[in-house]
């Protein structure tokens, strides 16, 4: 018995029950009755699904439309892509949900078994043909399990850095990609750069060059098949408070040059909305940030504030305020908005995240519309959070964010900060 037929009726077998999931997901008939156009919109969608590009003409090889030679196999990329469209995270998770059918000696040849009249004969011969089976069963997973372990020794070699992670305000970071040679499936990394951007890549490809166009702490992550295998830092740094207006309908992104920035004021006058054109019937935003690295832990600290959030406008009726607090490696988050609308409060401290759609988190709705005092207190870890003297929300994580290196305060249409003070409770550092 060839194995390489075995194996081969074993992969058709499994691509044959992939099809009939990608029909089922598409809402069409089964595979065998699609038409060209069918093929081409499959191969858009697992462009931008998968980010792996697969011709119809490759589609119809695999899934047997168009003949091919007895020699024939589908590249691991596009199989894995496949796998991934139908909701798995490879083709080796796929096949192993379906290894059943691989165990079935009957779906894996179309060659009849022959059996003699000898009644004494055909028990030996049957044994030889599950024997034979069960080596090319055993091959295959030994293979696989070899190629797994070969490729995460491989993946542990490859890593990402920035040559030049600081920047000013705008910044083209130059990011460096080492791969082994060995490793040539490059269109299953990714780098997400932070900034809600991505880029997959190609075998050429061992230099990046990304623009970064407002200031902020990004973490570039490279990814191998969706997995994080390795993250670096860039600092688009400010230096000192500025502030900037956000549509958010648009990718209108305006700084202010006329802030009053003074020791305990951050202010913007209404009249400057008008002036850049911002569109009030839309939401809109208002940002005052300050990005520099510093030498005050991210782990113990306390942050004070006045704020004064934002009247209501047609396209503001939350008032909301999101501070966040930039680490090295994470950052803490908490969103505070009107009665009414914690649905869309959070708080994320690190790696713990809490969302106002699946927690009660009615302590976070407050109208902050007059004025509040706001300090967040965290201390080896653990957060507290008050208002007024009133402590509305607690929590705990784990993973330290490293050292502050920025601030930022947004608000649901226009707001006030005053009073603004951030200290390092072990050395008593100043932001």
């Amino acid at each position: 018995m060839d194995p390489k037929k075995v194996y081969k009726a074993i992969l058709s077998k499994h691509l044959k029950i992939c099809s009939e999931l990608i029909s089922a997901k598409l809402g069409k008939p089964v595979m065998s009755s699609w038409v060209n156009a069918d093929y081409i919109k499959l191969s858009a969608l697992l462009l931008e699904e998968t980010r792996v590009n697969i011709s119809k003409n490759t589609l119809k090889r695999m899934f047997g439309k168009v003949k091919t030679e007895d020699s024939y196999t589908p590249q691991k990329a596009s199989l894995d892509a496949l796998a991934s469209f139908v909701g798995y995270s490879d083709w080796e998770d796929f096949f192993l949900d379906h290894k059943s059918i691989a165990e079935d000696f009957e779906s894996v040849t179309d060659q009849p078994v022959q059996i003699s009249k000898d009644k004494k004969s055909w028990p030996l011969k049957l044994k030889k043909y599950l024997l034979g089976i069960a080596v090319v069963l055993s091959m295959y997973f030994v293979g696989s399990l070899f190629f797994a372990r070969g490729m995460e020794s491989r993946l542990k070699r490859v890593s990402l850095t920035c040559v030049n992670p600081d920047g000013e305000e705008v910044h083209s970071a130059v990011f460096k990609l080492k791969i082994p040679e060995r490793l040539m499936d490059t269109a299953s990394f990714t780098i997400n750069f932070g900034d809600q951007t991505m880029d997959i890549l190609s075998t050429d490809k061992k230099q990046i060059v990304h623009y970064y166009g407002i200031a902020g702490i990004y973490h570039a992550v490279l990814s191998y098949k969706g997995k994080p295998i390795d993250t670096t830092t860039v600092y688009v740094k400010t230096n000192h408070w500025i502030a900037r207006f956000t549509q958010a309908t648009t990718s209108k992104n305006s700084k202010i040059k006329d802030i009053k920035s003074e020791q305990n004021l951050l202010h913007i006058e209404e009249s400057k909305i008008k002036d850049i054109g911002i569109d009030t019937i839309q939401p809109f935003y208002l940002t005052f940030q300050n990005i520099k690295r510093t030498g005050i832990s991210g782990d113990n600290f306390e942050l004070k504030a006045r704020v004064f959030t934002s009247r209501i406008f047609p396209g503001v009726n939350c008032s909301e305020i999101l501070f966040t607090v930039y680490g090295d490696s994470a950052r803490h988050d908490l969103l505070i908005l009107k009665p009414g609308c914690t649905a869309w409060a959070y708080a994320c401290f690190s790696e713990t995240r809490s969302d106002g759609s699946k927690y009660d988190l009615s302590s976070l709705g407050r109208d902050l519309r007059s004025g509040g005092d706001i300090r967040l207190l965290v201390r080896h870890k653990s957060v507290k959070f008050f208002l007024n003297g009133k402590q509305l929300f607690t929590t705990d994580y784990k993973k330290t964010i490293g050292n502050v290196c920025g601030l930022n305060f947004t608000f649901g249409g226009i707001g006030e900060l005053r009073d603004i003070s951030l200290r390092d409770l072990n050395t008593g550092e100043t932001f």
